[in-house]
């Protein structure tokens, strides 16, 4: 073969679609010399394009297409004078940053071009747990509306350092990660829409730290949190809404007119003569432990709390040293058990009850006569 170490520059005019021939072309120049500092490659075919600049990294297998293109490496070309270079990480300057809708973090930089002296920009993903961004916060673009949102990356140190007490004294240090997320958003329910998206990452860099993309993760349980959040919204509000209904003693009924139509629904004080329907539950453990009760459905789904205000009370309460034994009642009807494999969550009831009386739940569940 050709041999000539001093050769100082590699003119390229010959396209291919050889990632083995490219590299042998500008090996010519690549060997060093005592008088050749520096190698000069002039690419007209947009090779370098294709499969990267020589000293791009580059992972070798026996399948094809296996060199590392050049939209997953460093090689940019500076739209101004055409100059191919490598920006350094300490020219890199970021200008925005924002979250993908896979929820990874898309960073867009700036880096000037070492011919010219002009600003070539490109964007960088996050893919790894040690590409931690260093921006405090973001615009997040909606994929479908384009509404652009701010959300905060900074953490709050005291709400880590509380969540850290909470799983010492639950025993859940050691549990499943998705048993420890859960008890989070139990036992943080009432401010739980104030965890910013910094605050997730760090719980999960504590409970996951071998979890390989960080940033994705902690965007699933922060939209999680704001759905919980809103639930439980609904559900107080629901709850609201009918204890003031039961207080007033309120129905609707429609009234028809002497004309015969039927007038617009009207609230109609009940009498005291009316009959009295029968409600389940005990009375006695309903009105002591009301308060209770009405955490317990506030921690619920909305369609669990719902279906539990209108079909279920307190039969029976046992507080023990450690535990608490409820006995719920149940109205019997027709459709009650597809009412329940729709709203009936025994485990989510169970947690939520052990939330309202604050120990742990045992929950039985018995039929009205």
């Amino acid at each position: 073969g050709y041999d000539c170490p001093d050769i100082e520059c590699v003119y390229c005019v010959r396209p291919t679609q050889s990632s083995t021939l490219w590299l042998q072309m500008t090996g010519r120049v690549l060997r060093t010399g005592a008088l050749k500092p520096t190698a000069v490659i002039i690419d007209v075919t947009d090779n370098w394009l294709k499969h990267g600049l020589p000293d791009e990294p580059r992972q070798w297998s026996l399948q094809p297409k296996t060199v590392l293109s050049l939209s997953d490496g460093w090689g940019k070309k500076c739209p101004s004078c055409t100059h191919v270079f490598k920006p350094l990480s300490s020219e890199l300057e970021i200008l925005s940053a924002e979250i993908g809708a896979d929820g990874l973090l898309i960073r867009h930089h700036s880096a000037t071009c070492p011919s010219c002296g002009g600003q070539v920009e490109f964007t960088t993903k996050e893919s790894t747990q040690s590409d931690a961004p260093a921006i405090y916060r973001i615009k997040i673009r909606n994929a479908i509306t384009l509404d652009i949102t701010e959300v905060d990356l900074t953490s709050n140190t005291q709400k880590l350092e509380l969540i850290r007490k909470m799983l010492y004294q639950q025993g859940l240090k050691n549990q499943p990660p998705a048993k420890i997320y859960k008890a989070i958003f139990m036992g943080f329910i009432e401010n739980i829409n104030e965890f910013t998206l910094g605050d997730w990452r760090e719980i999960v860099k504590m409970i996951e730290p071998s979890e390989p993309i960080i940033t994705k993760k902690a965007w699933e349980l922060y939209q999680e949190s704001l759905v919980r959040y809103k639930n439980r919204q609904m559900a107080l509000s629901f709850i609201e809404k009918r204890n003031n209904q039961n207080q007033n003693g309120a129905r609707e009924q429609k009234v028809p007119t002497s004309s015969g139509h039927q007038a617009e629904q009207v609230e109609v004080q009940q009498s005291k003569s009316s009959e009295k329907v029968k409600t389940v539950g005990n009375p006695y453990f309903q009105n002591k432990y009301a308060e209770q009760w009405k955490e317990s459905l506030a921690n619920m789904k909305a369609i669990t709390a719902e279906f539990l205000t209108n079909n279920a009370g307190l039969f029976h309460v046992e507080i023990q040293r450690k535990n608490v034994n409820i006995s719920l009642e149940i109205k019997a009807s027709p459709n009650l058990k597809s009412q329940m494999k729709e709203a009936f969550d025994e485990q989510e009831i169970q947690a939520a009850l052990s939330l309202g009386f604050g120990k742990a739940a045992i929950v039985m569940v018995r039929l009205a006569n």
